[in-house]
């Protein structure tokens, strides 16, 4: 299902910082399936229950922030 017009432009304004996602985890190391290589300091921000942003410079700010002091975080699929 496709989202909705103004879903995107949530997400998007989540993204640039300009309005609060839900959730940021910081310091993940975020496994890249496709390359094998793992981010070490990566950060996931979340919204609406799912991922907006990931990777090693995101822009987002959160309501919650919680560090995974290193934990491994890895795509799941439904």
């Amino acid at each position: 299902m496709m989202p909705t017009i103004d879903v995107l432009k949530e997400q998007i304004n989540c993204v640039l910082g300009r309005k609060p996602c839900e959730l940021r985890l910081i310091n993940a190391r975020l496994v890249d399936v496709l390359s094998g290589k793992i981010l070490d300091g990566a950060e996931i921000s979340i919204n609406d229950g799912k991922i907006i942003d990931a990777g090693l410079s995101c822009r987002a700010i959160a309501e919650k922030t919680i560090d995974l002091k290193g934990a491994f975080v890895a795509p799941g699929f439904r």
